[in-house]
């Protein structure tokens, strides 16, 4: 990998979640009523040993009354995580780890157990044996074969939980996908969602 490639990768894996402030404010707002204990609530968790930023805050869903404030301090934000994964990990380790085919590679070869791999989707990349979906209509036939729910999806190259897809089921009358959340999305979404 190059130096600059590598670069932003790091970039990417480390950096904030991206959200719509205003939509999830809407929805914190409909759940919590007062404005003022989700900014206050936003400052004492961005504040505290877990540095969360805002948009970490409404991507976790930690405007849910139902989750207490105890369990709310528990998470750890992306600039805290990334402190620690570099402090306790080789950046040999941390590479490895980010790049998916090669985590699987390695894993398999040493015996260790690992989830099944159904498919990739990366280009100029193999695993043999392993289909290599390399356009959207490979993609949408792969999500349309029940069989395989439950269904976790992840980029090839990534950490932690961002870009993940977990689908519970798939629809085929609606042509949707159930995911974890219990929202629904149609196949031709699914991968751009």
């Amino acid at each position: 990998m190059s130096a600059r490639l590598e670069a932003q990768t790091y970039d990417s894996l480390s950096g904030i979640p991206r959200i719509d402030i205003p939509e999830n404010l809407r929805l914190a707002l409909s759940a919590r009523g007062s404005v003022f204990s989700i900014l206050r609530e936003i400052l004492a968790l961005w504040r505290g040993p877990g540095k969360l930023t805002p948009q970490e805050y409404f991507y976790y869903r930690l405007w849910d009354p139902a989750i207490p404030f105890s369990e709310k301090r528990r998470f750890v934000g992306k600039h805290a995580q990334n402190a620690m994964h570099l402090a306790c990990n080789s950046e040999y380790w941390y590479c490895a780890a980010a790049d998916k085919i090669l985590y699987h590679t390695i894993m398999s070869g040493a015996g260790l157990p690992i989830p099944d791999l159904i498919a990739i989707s990366a280009q100029g990349r193999a695993i043999p044996g392993i289909p290599n979906l390399t356009d959207a209509d490979a993609l949408a036939a792969l999500l349309r074969q029940p069989e395989l729910y439950p269904l976790f999806m992840k980029e090839v190259g990534g950490k932690y939980s961002l870009s993940v897809i977990s689908a519970d089921v798939y629809d085929p009358e609606s042509d949707e996908v159930e995911l974890l959340a219990g929202t629904r999305e149609t196949v031709r979404r699914l991968p751009r969602s």
